[in-house]
């Protein structure tokens, strides 16, 4: 027998994109349901433990300026915070920010502990039912449960 949820938003990955599409949405109030492979939220940044974050600055050769402000700048600050590491200059004014990979880990997770996100760890989509216009439904496995997700709404 499977499990039915229904939720706003449905997101497939809990790597950086879809962690910034969670929280933006659960900050205008909806529920959001994120599901993520990996038993561990981050993507890339930590399952293939990647040391630097490289692109959040401008190129200068004085001091470290985020390129960005939003979700890019507070995912960063928040790690900053959690890893105690600053921006480091590389050569010819590029920087960047060292992380370790459970420090990423460890800001993402803190991200998504936020209200109205619900995740979903070791979950993989196996199936989607669309109309011409939306996708209807979105099965998953999680360990030997299956799941069947109604959103109104689908990020991927």
């Amino acid at each position: 027998m499977e499990q039915i949820i229904k939720t706003d938003i449905f997101i497939a990955g809990a790597g950086p994109a879809g962690i910034a599409a969670a929280v933006a949405a659960a900050e205008l109030g909806m529920n959001v349901c994120i599901a993520e492979k990996n038993s561990f939220p981050g993507g890339r940044a930590t399952a293939s433990a990647v040391g630097t974050i490289c692109g959040l600055y401008l190129r200068s050769s004085h001091a470290a300026e985020f390129a960005m402000n939003g979700f890019p700048k507070l995912f960063a600050e928040r790690l900053i915070g959690i890893s105690g590491k600053a921006a480091v200059k590389f050569s010819e004014g590029l920087w960047f920010l060292p992380s370790h990979p459970s420090d990423f880990e460890k800001t993402a997770t803190s991200f998504l502990s936020e209200s109205n996100i619900s995740t979903l760890y070791k979950t993989s989509v196996y199936l989607v039912d669309s109309t011409a216009e939306r996708i209807t439904a979105v099965y998953c496995t999680h360990g030997n449960e299956k799941l069947k997700i109604i959103p109104e709404c689908v990020i991927d």
